[in-house]
């Protein structure tokens, strides 16, 4: 039997989720893990499962002009939730955040970006293969994929499990956090 395939929430879920996805993570957390990654300017960034886009809006920010943040989510509601996120943080006038609603492929230009964040979601994804193998797509050959977890799903249990697809390999783990080279 086939895997079905990833399904968006209903839109009260999607509203609740965002709700306390902006409570519990403060810029400063946010700055913090991009950081971590790091984020330059210039970078082609994806943040998959971008939800309410709270990390593509800082990471905007750190791209600056010259970069670009595609904010991919499975929900209609979150290009919505970008775009007002960015006109409240006026980067309206910015070039470089575009949403994007799908549940696997992204539409983006092979071997064109330089890091994805995963945060919080790679436990939602029914099958990761797809995506992961998207991902790998997209990313240029010295791209970094960023997994970061919430406390449903072990970091070593997702690393082994991404690893397993021959597409990246651990380059460093963090806490939760994990940086993984493409291969």
């Amino acid at each position: 039997m086939k895997n079905k395939p990833d399904k968006a929430m209903s839109n009260i879920s999607f509203r609740i989720m965002c709700f306390f996805l902006r409570r519990m993570n403060s810029k400063a957390k946010i700055d913090r893990k991009l950081d971590l990654i790091p984020i330059n300017k210039g970078d082609i960034i994806v943040d998959y499962g971008c939800a309410s886009g709270h990390y593509s809006i800082i990471a905007a920010k750190k791209v600056g002009k010259n970069g670009k943040v595609y904010a991919v989510d499975i929900h209609p509601l979150s290009a919505k939730y970008v775009r007002n996120a960015a006109k409240k943080d006026n980067l309206d006038n910015l070039s470089n955040i575009e949403p994007i609603c799908t549940s696997k492929s992204t539409g983006i230009s092979p071997n064109s970006v330089d890091k994805v964040i995963l945060f919080d979601v790679f436990q939602m994804f029914k099958d990761p293969n797809p995506i992961l193998k998207e991902l790998h797509s997209i990313l240029k050959k010295e791209g970094k994929l960023a997994v970061e977890l919430d406390h449903s799903m072990s970091i070593e249990e997702t690393i082994k499990k991404i690893e397993a697809t021959k597409l990246f390999k651990l380059k460093i783990k963090i806490d939760k956090l994990a940086l993984m080279n493409k291969l």
